[in-house]
């Protein structure tokens, strides 16, 4: 509640009490109520639970089984491997008004259509609940999506969430955290008898999904707007301001994001634990340019705003990507997401960025509104998307750092390549290494914008990281799933780069890039090598005799250039064969004696053999 006094010369002086509010769940009537720390105050911390009573829930003993929920942390713990609590419904079915609260945690491990609770199948399925798309549906006829990934951020999370359906026969009201919507459903009847399965979806002692449950209860009625207010208020007191940090990452980019969002959904939670992926449905074919427009008023970049591309001529980009494509849109869709996680802190802000592909493409033949509203045919420079990609895109960081309230949020962008199968015009060609280039240029003055470079990446297609869904290509999934990896050892080592200097910043984001594990020791070595007299002169360095932590990064670490981004627009980003020793390359005019010695002090100290074979570039 808001209240706000007109400014009078008077002074007044208020006196603001809080009423305690005497409520419990069982005033208003469940059917059962599992209220994890009163059931089961007899179990042992992490030991199986094989029976249980109170609360009005009737069972027999579960079967004495391996995979079994247990009771820890004030919760119900399911491992995913069975286990299941089922309460019987009542003769009669679930009818069509009722109301379901859950107080839960999505841990890591829930994965696409995998259920969390529902009924079995005499129970017609009507509270089928599975996780997929990282939201809650159902695959009951006449409830679509329950909560989707649009809406709020379903996904594997240390923190307690509160989900609240009530059906009132017509329509479906659903509350999850603090965001609610309503929906028309027409809910099935049943006028048999069933189970009500937690921990699982209608097949009891099946797969079961990975889920903390604190509370949970079913009324076989439909709670007004007022009692659900007061059950949520209950249901928040019970997680006793419980509230982890999250990691919010925020995704976007064209189709090649799309492709990598399943691999980024199961990537970035596993390595990197509580996490909010607030994902943007906005991708497709279109540049950076119809998020970002050149104005001819200002100086810079502004945020294109939502536009009619109905009036874009036949061919062209902007006629057929749709009206989704717009950057107020993305910005309001990533504030949506984000908003229902007020209460918790976000100590890491990261935006992953897999865009870029079409910018390499002749501007001529592109199409877009410009600055004052008035509509181009099309750019008359051909290389303009490609040569002003680097300060574009650092006026787009600007954009969703001043939209989001987050000044520090790291940026990890897809540093784009093709394969050499994709065929390619010589403008294009040209067009790509030309915007390379303006994305490492525009690195230096931003310390939190940084690559990932996907030169070695397999494509199905020469631009799309290879994915299942092509089932053609034979392909496995490895582009994606590698670019996490990059992604996911940048963030852990953003705050660090962005203390560095500029060239020193280069080199370690491209080694860390690569698969390497720098330690302390290993960040300052960048800075003493790029104060060393000669460093100018450096163009290439690849050290063949670093580890990596795993198998694949180590065979991406053995073919990388580590100073790539001193090696010219040009330069091919990884090596097509490795070398048995480190070498290097320089131009002429360093002192190579000192500048070899230089070299050879930063390999060992990042944990190379120290020995590195320097050659003069003609």
């Amino acid at each position: 509640m808001i209240y706000t006094e007109p400014r009078t010369g008077e002074r007044k002086f208020f006196r603001v009490t809080v009423a305690p509010e005497d409520f419990e769940p069982t005033d208003l009537s469940p059917k059962w109520q599992l209220d994890a720390e009163t059931d089961f105050p007899q179990a042992a911390e992490g030991q199986p639970v094989n029976q249980w009573t109170g609360s009005g829930i009737s069972s027999v003993a579960q079967p004495v089984v391996v995979d079994q929920p247990v009771f820890q942390g004030g919760g119900i713990v399911f491992d995913g491997q069975g286990d299941n609590l089922s309460f019987p419904m009542w003769e009669g079915g679930i009818g069509q008004q009722w109301t379901l609260a859950v107080l839960m945690k999505i841990r890591q491990g829930v994965l696409q259509d995998r259920s969390l609770f529902g009924c079995d199948v005499t129970a017609a399925r009507a509270l089928d609940v599975s996780f997929r798309d990282t939201g809650l549906n159902s695959f009951t006829p006449g409830y679509k999506s329950i909560v989707s990934s649009d809406e709020c951020a379903a996904h594997p999370s240390d923190n307690w969430r509160v989900l609240l359906l009530r059906s009132t026969g017509t329509t479906l009201k659903v509350r999850f955290d603090w965001y609610e919507r309503e929906m028309t459903a027409t809910p099935p009847t049943t006028s048999q008898q069933g189970r009500f399965n937690l921990g699982c979806g209608y097949l009891a002692a099946t797969t079961s999904s990975p889920l903390t449950v604190r509370y949970a209860s079913f009324f076989p009625h439909a709670l007004s707007d007022d009692d659900a207010v007061r059950m949520l208020r209950w249901m928040e007191r019970k997680k006793r301001g419980e509230y982890p940090p999250v990691t919010v990452i925020y995704g976007g980019g064209q189709s090649n994001y799309l492709g990598s969002v399943d691999a980024m959904r199961r990537e970035f939670p596993a390595a990197l634990g509580n996490v909010s992926l607030a994902f943007s449905r906005h991708y497709g074919g279109s540049p950076l340019n119809l998020w970002m427009n050149d104005n001819p008023d200002l100086t810079g970049f502004e945020v294109c705003p939502f536009y009619d591309p109905s009036g874009a001529p036949s061919g062209t980009a902007a006629a057929w990507v749709g009206e989704n494509h717009s950057g107020t849109r993305i910005l309001d869709s990533w504030n949506v997401r984000v908003s229902h996680l007020k209460k918790h802190p976000k100590p890491r802000k990261v935006c992953v960025f897999v865009q870029g592909e079409t910018d390499m493409g002749d501007s001529t033949k592109l199409w877009r509104p410009n600055g004052n509203g008035q509509w181009n045919l099309a750019y008359t420079e051909p290389y303009w998307l490609a040569d002003t990609y680097g300060p574009r895109s650092v006026a787009w960081n600007r954009a969703i750092r001043q939209s989001t309230g987050h000044d520090d949020m790291t940026f990890i962008y897809e540093r784009v390549a093709f394969s050499p199968s994709f065929s390619l015009t010589p403008l294009q060609i040209e067009a790509g290494y030309r915007q390379r280039e303006s994305q490492l240029q525009a690195l230096s003055g931003e310390p939190r914008y940084l690559l990932v470079d996907t030169a070695e990446f397999p494509r199905h297609d020469g631009v799309h990281f290879s994915n299942p869904q092509y089932q053609a290509s034979q392909i496995p999934n490895t582009g994606a799933e590698r670019f996490c990896r990059a992604a996911v050892r940048l963030i852990n080592s953003s705050e660090r780069l962005a203390t560095m200097s500029s060239d020193a910043r280069l080199i370690a984001m491209r080694a860390i890039d690569s698969g390497a594990q720098l330690t302390e020791a290993g960040f300052q070595a960048c800075e003493n090598l790029v104060a060393v007299q000669g460093f100018a002169n450096l163009r290439s360095l690849v050290i063949p005799s670093l580890s990596a932590a795993n198998a694949v990064d180590e065979e991406r670490l053995r073919r990388c250039d580590l100073l790539l981004h001193r090696g010219g627009k040009y330069a091919p980003g990884f090596l097509s064969a490795t070398p048995e020793a480190a070498v290097a390359t320089c131009s002429t005019g360093a002192d190579v004696s000192i500048l070899e010695q230089a070299l050879e002090t930063f390999t060992h100290a990042l944990g190379g053999s120290g020995e590195v074979n320097l050659s003069v570039l003609p």
